[in-house]
């Protein structure tokens, strides 16, 4: 079978009905943006059809089959015309059109970005709507950094949370499976080497995120429980906090060994618990809990533990008021603090006598536990702080804050203090 495809574009400055007639001999089929207005055999030499459009430029196409057993001339022909005046419609050849509303929506995005230790390549999580429609996909590439070239791809269902193991050419990721109360998550370890993709947690059900141990050997993950359904339809509230509708869904943390999957509950009870990170040599980690307490701002407060993942005794370091995150220095001697500028008694305001602070103006402190003082590297420092990470790489600790209007990265020079 002989088959030809003609294509053209037409632009219409606003909502408009094309009437479309269809010439030709043999076969033949009109579409508009992929969607068939009309379609005609060898015995119609012309068929009539209407298409609705928007404003905007739209992919005229004709698929032309040839007839073997006509004997007449193989041709086709279109005819356009807009609202009873062709002059409100342009024809051309030129591809060149406006960005759309389904340019933005349906193109890729990234969900998830890492960079594998060597710093070679580069492993995302992608995903995308397919055109027309409400079905999404994703995929997982790895593309070298400096070619910017794939090297690598893995296609499945909902796929997200892309991380590197601590050493080697390993990529980590998530598929997930159902939605609701019955969606479930695999964790897959992908070794670009031995060419092999491997599920190290199967159907886990709930699981919100993951994280690497320093050494490679384990890897901490949270899962949620979600509380009873309450069969009276009468919720009694156990506090301001139990006003919020997910307060009684509680998250814990979860450990499996790297090989094998053998896992072990970390944490469990009445309360929540956040991962919050690794010591540098793997044995410890630290998670936080929140309590409501109605005697002083904010009217909870966050207990930080730290865990010994040998022997699994934990200890209360300390209770916060405004912490938002918390991790180890490189050597491990010291914890690097997010939070308000009050805490620590205060070592961290940079307001007037009798002056408020705003709570929700993130600082940074580096706590020496041994001591028990806390430098506030970030008094003088305009910008909001977002996230901050001390860099085993060089000492520095690198900070992302909103500054105006934009998030922007910055870098705090240990040795220089600036």
């Amino acid at each position: 079978t002989t088959v030809a495809w003609l294509a053209a574009y037409v632009q219409v400055e606003q909502f408009s009905t094309l009437e479309v007639s269809l010439r030709g001999s043999h076969v033949r089929t009109l579409l508009i943006d992929g969607e068939e207005v009309t379609s005609a055999s060898s015995g119609d030499m012309e068929k009539e059809g209407q298409a609705k459009l928007i404003a905007g430029k739209h992919l005229i196409v004709v698929q032309a089959n040839l007839d073997p057993d006509s004997d007449a001339d193989w041709s086709v022909g279109v005819t356009l015309e807009a609202d009873g005046s062709a002059s409100e419609a342009v024809l051309s050849l030129n591809p060149v059109r406006d960005v759309t509303i389904y340019d933005i929506i349906d193109a890729p995005t990234i969900g998830s970005v890492a960079i594998s230790p060597d710093g070679q390549l580069v492993a995302t999580s992608v995903g995308r709507f397919l055109p027309g429609t409400d079905d999404r996909e994703s995929w997982v590439e790895v593309r070298d950094t400096e070619s910017g070239d794939v090297v690598r791809t893995w296609r499945g269902a909902q796929m997200s949370q892309v991380a590197w193991a601590p050493s080697g050419r390993t990529v980590s990721y998530v598929t997930s499976h159902g939605s609701g109360g019955d969606r479930t998550s695999t964790l897959w370890l992908a070794d670009l080497d031995a060419n092999t993709v491997e599920p190290l947690l199967e159907r886990i059900e709930d699981l919100t995120g993951y994280r690497w141990a320093p050494d490679g050997n384990s890897i901490v993950f949270m899962t949620s429980v979600d509380a009873e359904e309450n069969p009276r339809g009468i919720k009694r509230l156990e506090g301001l906090m139990d006003r919020w509708a997910t307060y009684r869904d509680k998250t814990y943390l979860n450990l499996v060994t790297v090989p094998g999957g053998t896992t072990r509950r970390l944490t469990a009870g009445a309360l929540s618990t956040d991962f919050n990170g690794f010591s540098p040599d793997g044995r410890m980690l630290l998670f936080t809990r929140t309590i409501e307490d109605l005697s002083r701002r904010p009217f909870s407060r966050k207990e930080l533990w730290e865990l010994d993942l040998v022997t699994l005794a934990s200890e209360l370091v300390s209770e916060f008021g405004w912490l938002s995150g918390a991790s180890y220095s490189p050597d491990g001697t010291s914890l690097l603090i997010q939070g308000g500028a009050v805490e620590f008694g205060g070592v961290g305001l940079n307001v007037p006598d009798g002056m408020i602070s705003n709570t929700y103006d993130n600082q940074v402190f580096i706590w020496d536990r041994g001591s028990d003082t806390a430098d506030p590297i970030t008094r003088d420092f305009d910008p909001a702080v977002s996230s901050a990470m001390w860099s085993s790489a060089d000492g520095n600790i690198y900070i992302v804050a909103a500054d105006r209007d934009f998030s922007r990265l910055f870098r705090y020079d240990m040795e220089q203090r600036t």
